[in-house]
Parts: structure tokens; sequence; C-alpha cells
């Protein structure tokens, strides 16, 4: 027998509490800066057949940098990463003859931070990284986030989140190393 190393990832869904008109009016002009990136990005992506990361990274990343100054530099990231998937999944069902359309529409986004250097989880809060600052986020805490937040699982690099009316649905990633036995039969 040899043992076996894998992660496990496993995603939680939390919810903030009611936010205010001030918090509310900083992560709606996150989320449109977010979608604006997107769509401009995807319509290239479509338009050149640019299906890479790198590619749409390379061409992109200056310009919403230049464009978009006061949004973090993960936003801009997991915005580029965003559209790469999107256009991606676009082309190859199109190729499939599956596309309905002849070019994506980007209606819902779910706001990604690639890294957690820009949020960070404390206790019963999410703080994030905005265009005006820090932002801190009061969440509802259940049993399903208390089992990994406190089960020996790690947080992940990884959020994402988006706007439902007055609250933010949040999508926690949590990962722990898994050491199992491989059985040769």
């Amino acid at each position: 027998m040899r043992k076996l190393s894998k992660t496990l990832k496993r995603t939680v869904v939390v919810e903030s509490v009611y936010l205010g008109k001030p918090k509310l009016a900083v992560l709606r002009k996150l989320e449109e800066a977010y979608r604006e990136m997107v769509k401009e990005a995807v319509e290239y992506a479509i338009k050149n057949n640019a299906r890479s990361l790198a590619k749409l990274h390379k061409t992109f990343y200056k310009r919403f940098r230049e464009k978009y100054h006061d949004m973090p530099t993960r936003l801009v990231k997991g915005a580029i990463a965003d559209a790469a998937r999107r256009a991606k999944s676009f082309l190859k069902l199109k190729k499939q003859g599956k596309a309905y359309t002849g070019k994506p529409v980007v209606r819902k986004v779910t706001i990604t931070y690639l890294d957690s250097q820009d949020w960070r989880l404390h206790g019963g809060t999410i703080i994030l990284k905005t265009h005006s600052g820090w932002l801190e986020i009061p969440i509802r805490i259940h049993n399903h986030y208390i089992r990994y937040r406190y089960g020996g699982w790690r947080p992940g690099r990884e959020l994402r989140f988006k706007i439902a009316d007055r609250k933010i649905i949040f999508y926690l990633t949590f990962e722990k190393e898994f050491d199992g036995k491989l059985q040769s039969r």
C-alpha cells in the first residue's frame, strides 16, 4: 500500500445580513465595473477566437487597470478569468451547434476574487477590499459554516459572491489535506 495525498474542497453558501445603502452602493458599483470588464473581454474573445486566459490577460489587464484604476487588482484578474471561462464555454457550444445566439450575453455575474489578499474571513464578518477601501460585511452563521470553519478546514484562496436584493450571497471554499491509503488489489 502507498499513501495518497489529496486536497478536498467544499463550498459553503453563506449570506450576509441586510446591508445599508452606503455598503450596497459600493458593492453595486463594484458589480457594474466587473460586468463591464467581463462583457468587453468576452466580446473580444469571441470575435478573435481567443480561448486562453493568458491571451486575454495580456490583452486586457493593462487596459482595465488604466480604465478602472481604483478597482482591486485581483478583481480585474477575476473578471478576465470569468470572461475566459465564458468565451471558452460558448465557443465549445457553438462548435457543437448548441449555441442559440451569435455571441454570449452577459446578464448575471458572480464577482470573483482570485486571491485571499483582497478579502479576509474574520469571525462572523467577511472583509473585502473595494475601490473605496476595506468593507466589512457581517454574515449569517449556520451549522454548515461552523462545521467547515472550525472543523480543521482552511478557507480557500478564491471568494465568489453575488448581490441579491439587499444582501450578498457568498460562496466560500474550504480546503483540507486528506491522507488516505491506496490499496492495490
